[in-house]
């Protein structure tokens, strides 16, 4: 079996999605994946929502093992570099800081009016949204601010990059 490439893959989401009508489906990805999607869906006429968060913060936890802190800029740069491909682009301290304001920019790109949820029931969060343990604060069950601007109270050092990486994107 060939693994499909990124213009094969949102076709065969485009099927499906007209299999199960009226339900729609999205990706979810992040770094060069999500660039090679975005550029696709773009031109397929999907709307592409980017949602970033502060590098530094990204950086306190421990990192998955195949990402290190230079890598881990050279990813944000590159989604920051292609920023023109995103109908949203929304910063993740906006949006647990204002969930109502954030979703209303979704809400209006993907012409759906989402409601803002601001307790769930954590052991009910798929399994799929808990790729890492960074993902376990969905099973809280509620919108948490503890895990915005922790770089400020760490004792981790970021190198000059991190912090510019950080400044050039409005942190």
């Amino acid at each position: 079996m060939n693994a499909l490439g990124f213009e094969q893959a949102v076709r065969l989401i485009e099927d499906c999605e007209r299999a199960i009508k009226p339900h729609q489906l999205g990706i979810k990805t992040c770094d060069w994946t999500f660039i090679e999607y975005a550029k696709v869906c773009k031109t397929a006429g999907h709307p592409v929502i980017a949602i970033v968060r502060d590098i530094r913060d990204a950086l306190v936890r421990r990192l998955p093992d195949w990402v290190t802190e230079e890598s881990l800029n050279q990813q944000y740069r590159l989604v920051w570099q292609h920023r023109e491909l995103f109908d949203v682009w929304l910063r993740y301290e906006d949006l647990i800081a204002n969930p109502e304001s954030s979703m209303a920019k979704i809400s209006v790109s993907l012409a759906y009016d989402f409601a803002v949820i601001k307790e769930w029931d954590g052991d009910g969060v798929p399994t799929q949204m808990l790729k890492l343990d960074r993902h376990d604060l969905l099973k809280t069950g509620t919108i948490s601010r503890s895990r915005v601007g922790v770089w400020r109270t760490t004792a981790k050092v970021f190198s000059a990059r991190s912090h510019e990486t950080a400044e050039m994107m409005g942190y």
